[in-house]
């Protein structure tokens, strides 16, 4: 019984490992030119989308020494 335990668990933890990390991506289709037409348009945007720097980023703050009217210490 002991032997059927471990040999399961032991099975558990190697299929644990097994497996893509991270996103899974989506094949190619195979057949019709318009469809892999798109799927070629997608993966070009989505790898120029990696790409592109951030838009949203907040310019960052002065610090309060930099500033012309700051008093010194």
């Amino acid at each position: 019984m002991t032997r059927a335990l471990l040999l399961l668990a032991g099975l558990a933890l190697a299929l644990a490992g097994c497996g893509k990390q991270g996103d899974l991506e989506r094949p190619a289709p195979l057949c019709c030119a318009r469809a892999k037409a798109e799927y070629q348009a997608q993966q070009k945007a989505a790898a120029e989308a990696q790409r592109a720097p951030p838009d949203n980023q907040p310019e960052p703050l002065p610090d309060a020494d930099n500033e012309p009217n700051a008093a010194p210490p």
